[in-house]
């Protein structure tokens, strides 16, 4: 089955914090540039907002299947709550005195504890709310950074309160990666102080493993073993240093696998890569990706058994693959707008992934429980 492109591209130049950005003009209908797809479902907008800019991060309820709440953070207007599987929203920013949300991350007891971390770009810092996002406080006590790009907390946060806030260095040495083990109180630092860190990811054994990766732009993808006190790159195989994304299988305690995404502009262009480590970051290999920006990435929390894993772009909308990344189709019907800043899924069947975009927009996509019929891989693209 051929896969229609269209002959000419029309491009738009935006600026974002002062750095060119290319992205493709989402006026265009998406129809005119996918192939006629069957055996799925199509993405589907989220009405009623959020709105403030691109939705540069979501975040799911752990019991999204019973209260259907998630959270959208925008690079301008706050933060946004749906409770009705966003086909409603409501700001609640009360307290966030930085609406410039680029990182979200939610306990994983947050059907009792009702806590979620935002993180700023804006100089705000880090933000926690204990009622659902009704109101917010900054918690940036020992965060001598508050340019904050990355969150994540600890698998057992619930018991240990620990959480990890990734920075932007703004050329003083003080960025890196920090560390809280007492719900965002106070925080220290836990090294890479000169680097500008876009991602970070816990191992789902974290509490008995005590390991994270950090991804930075520029210096490539570092691992710590011992909780973030000491850190060693994990760059063999590598040939990009610029990672936007990171992602571990649910299974790495066993399967030793992960994920990173590149994203990169140079000049007017932009472009990326995907590499793949099955034994822990020791070695990568560059999957069967085009060159094309790498904005987010989420893996199936089946993966282990459907090795199944999800990549957004800036300006080419969502690809998947079923195979552990050998090879990608698109899944772009119905989607208004292929600027990806934010991707997550559910937790439970029937899978739904929501993306976040930059046009003010979130779009949700249930994946079919019947076979996928892929239009094509991506080798068919030339």
């Amino acid at each position: 089955m051929k896969l229609l492109w269209l002959s000419t591209s029309i491009l738009v130049l935006l600026t974002v914090v002062g750095y060119p950005i290319l992205a493709r003009n989402t006026n265009l209908e998406p129809e005119t540039w996918n192939a006629e797809r069957t055996g799925d479902n199509v993405w589907t907008a989220c009405s009623q907002g959020p709105w403030g800019g691109a939705v540069s991060a979501l975040a799911l309820s752990p019991e999204y299947a019973s209260d259907h709440t998630l959270f959208a953070g925008t690079l301008e207007g706050g933060v946004f709550k749906s409770t009705d599987g966003g086909a409603s929203w409501s700001i609640v920013s009360t307290g966030l005195t930085d609406l410039h949300v680029h990182a979200l991350a939610l306990s994983p007891g947050y059907a009792t504890d009702h806590t979620l971390f935002a993180g700023t770009n804006g100089g705000g810092g880090v933000f926690k709310s204990t009622d659902g996002g009704e109101y917010w406080s900054a918690m940036n006590t020992g965060l001598i950074n508050t340019y904050v790009h990355a969150l994540a907390l600890s698998p057992d946060y619930v018991t240990y309160h620990t959480l990890f806030a990734g920075t932007w260095d703004a050329g003083h040495g003080d960025g890196g990666v920090f560390k809280s083990t007492n719900g965002g109180a106070s925080w220290s630092i836990m090294g890479l102080p000169d680097l500008w860190i876009s991602s970070l990811a816990l191992s789902p054994g974290y509490a008995t493993d005590h390991t994270l990766f950090a991804g930075t732009n520029g210096g490539g993808v570092f691992k710590s073993t011992d909780g973030g006190a000491s850190w060693s790159n994990a760059i063999t195989g590598l040939t990009n240093w610029d990672f936007q994304a990171l992602a571990l299988s649910s299974g790495y305690t066993t399967d030793r696998t992960l994920f990173a995404g590149v994203g990169t502009i140079s000049g007017y262009s932009r472009g990326g890569k995907v590499f793949k480590s099955t034994d822990g970051g020791a070695s990568w290999s560059a999957m069967n990706f085009p060159n094309l920006y790498v904005s987010a990435l989420v893996l199936s929390l089946d993966y282990v058994q459907d090795q199944t894993l999800f990549i957004g772009t800036r300006g080419d909308g969502v690809f998947k693959s079923t195979n552990g990344g050998a090879s990608w189709s698109d899944m772009n019907d119905g989607l208004g707008n292929f600027y990806i800043w934010s991707l997550v899924i559910t937790h439970t069947s029937p899978y739904t992934c929501f993306t976040g975009t930059g046009g003010n927009s979130v779009w949700q996509y249930t994946l079919s429980t019947t076979t996928i019929t892929p239009t094509s891989s991506l080798s068919e693209r030339k």
